[in-house]
């Protein structure tokens, strides 16, 4: 991967990623870089995991309540279309609910697996379905590395 591809990359964030970015006791990545990459276009936030962050009264609900316009985003037709075969199939990695936030981000992966939007996710349940899909994935760690923050 280039430095321009890099620079290109665009992500679906996960609940457990976004947390372990903004709540890392040695190195939080700040709130003003996030929003910097939404503005750039880069970063997404699947409605589901909003849903899922709002539900908590802290620092991540309150950037994703000033910055729902502009990074959350509703799963197409297509990819809610697959949603009961991937919930009822990885049931055991993603949970018992299909309109939870981890299927959903699993569907969406799967949707966009030829674009440039890549999932940003720490659940080891995405990580296991996105590998078992064949689905490219990023971690918090990686994406430090390769966002250089």
């Amino acid at each position: 991967m280039t430095d321009t591809e890099v620079f290109l990359s665009q992500y679906l964030a996960d609940t457990s990623a976004l947390l372990n970015l903004v709540t890392d006791r040695r190195s939080p990545v700040r709130a003003k870089y996030l929003t910097k990459l939404v503005h750039e276009g880069r970063l997404k936030v699947p409605d589901a995991v909003a849903r899922e962050i709002r539900r908590k009264e802290d620092r991540l609900k309150g950037w994703v309540d000033r910055h729902k316009r502009d990074c959350v985003v509703r799963p197409p037709p297509e990819a809610v279309a697959i949603l009961s075969r991937i919930a009822r199939q990885y049931r055991g990695y993603l949970g018992e609910k299909a309109g939870a936030a981890d299927p959903i981000v699993v569907c969406m992966a799967i949707y966009y697996r030829d674009s440039p939007l890549t999932p940003l996710t720490d659940d080891t349940g995405i990580q296991a379905v996105c590998h078992l899909e064949k689905v490219r994935f990023v971690t918090s760690g990686t994406f430090r590395s390769l966002e250089r923050i």
